[in-house]
């Protein structure tokens, strides 16, 4: 999402995508503070497209098996590190 979703001069990620996970129109506040996920992760202002965002700028997702992604946009840095399974349990 860095560069607003541009590399090497390419479109990679829609802006329309980008916008759409960091806005916090009513209906996504309310069904966050609604869901179960809210009171334990306070100060977050809802979920969209598979991201908990954090602010305006700062949104990470959690995949399988310990694997997570942080992105602040501001800064164009993200963070992701990788399952610590070795091998799937199922």
């Amino acid at each position: 999402m860095a560069n607003s979703g541009i590399v090497d001069g390419q479109q990679v990620i829609s802006e329309d995508y980008i916008a759409d996970i960091f806005s916090a129109d009513a209906d996504k506040a309310a069904a966050w503070e609604d869901g179960p996920y809210a009171s334990a992760l306070p100060g977050f202002k809802h979920y969209s497209n598979q991201w908990y965002v954090l602010d305006e700028n700062v949104a990470f997702g959690i995949g399988s098996y310990g694997a997570y992604i942080a992105f602040n946009r501001e800064t164009g840095v993200a963070i992701a590190k990788y399952s610590t399974y070795p091998t799937n349990p199922d």
